[in-house]
């Protein structure tokens, strides 16, 4: 879900996972009125507690831990909180985004330099793309597509585009501007289940279809990050974690029987919740009683 937002692998295994994921939100969903009922039906047991001050958190779909922990490095934690690899590059600036979308081909985006570097499983540089070589000079936002493409927004001519990594574009939207009141500030994007989900937090979440045709703004406004997973797309707001049903467009309040004070990000994987303090990174495995 990233989101943990997942890209389907057509394998058994990822067949589990995703069934264990669906298993896991739904409860998640039904209870979310009634935490105490929650807690006697479940435990959760905290399996680590990563002391570091993370700019942000993002899980993939195998429920590996990504954590930026400073400007630079780059670290990846099984789920029991062991560090499994780090990235580290300070020639590029600092980090403006990860995309862990296909845990086999990172993305990690440098806006400063505005250069994508692509690392394997084990954080190992693939290679790197210099948007400007594809005359691409203004991006805030971006993420992988399901075929191994790129979307991106683009601020000079205020579209969402789909290019290939030899810069042609295969789809564009219309003028953006012409649907909102201000300027497009994004901050994320990502395409999940057909859909294509542009952050703008001054007015919400604008999503498109994978043509770049223009569907509808959710009006969930300033957001840093949300998660997407079978029709519920999960975002914090004042500490709390909340979901929005996207077919009857109704939000929920999930209560869990954590401390929510200064909590700044949560991702949820299968049987495990991530959870992003100001100076900790808490893991919890959530088991049934």
């Amino acid at each position: 879900m990233r989101i943990l937002i997942l890209i389907l692998l057509n394998t058994n295994t990822n067949q589990v996972v995703l069934h264990n994921m669906k298993s896991f939100i739904s409860i998640l969903i039904t209870i979310y009125t009634a935490t105490l009922s929650y807690a006697q039906g479940y435990d959760y047991k905290l399996v680590k507690q990563l002391d570091q001050t993370a700019q942000y958190i993002i899980v993939d779909q195998l429920q590996q831990l990504y954590t930026v922990a400073d400007d630079y490095q780059l670290n990846k934690y099984g789920t029991s909180g062991k560090l499994l690899n780090t990235y580290n590059e300070n020639s590029l600036g600092a980090i403006s985004h990860i995309d862990v979308s296909n845990p086999l081909q990172l993305l990690v985006y440098y806006q400063e330099y505005n250069t994508i570097v692509f690392l394997d499983r084990t954080l190992s540089e693939l290679y790197r793309v210099d948007l400007m070589n594809l005359d691409i000079f203004q991006v805030n936002a971006l993420a992988i597509s399901q075929d191994n493409n790129l979307w991106f927004y683009d601020v000079n001519t205020a579209t969402l585009k789909k290019v290939n990594q030899q810069g042609e574009v295969l789809q564009e939207s219309a003028d953006l501007t012409l649907l909102v009141d201000e300027a497009i500030n994004s901050s994320f994007l990502i395409e999940y289940n057909n859909r294509v989900y542009l952050n703008n937090p001054a007015e919400g979440i604008m999503v498109f279809d994978l043509f770049g045709g223009y569907l509808q703004t959710i009006e969930l406004i300033s957001l840093d990050f949300f998660q997407v997973y079978e029709d519920q797309l999960f975002y914090l707001e004042n500490s709390i974690l909340k979901s929005f049903d996207l077919n009857i467009l109704q939000t929920s309040e999930i209560e869990l029987p954590v401390n929510h004070e200064n909590l700044q990000q949560v991702c949820i994987a299968q049987e495990h919740l991530y959870l992003h303090y100001p100076n900790k990174v808490m893991i919890y495995q959530i088991e049934k009683k």
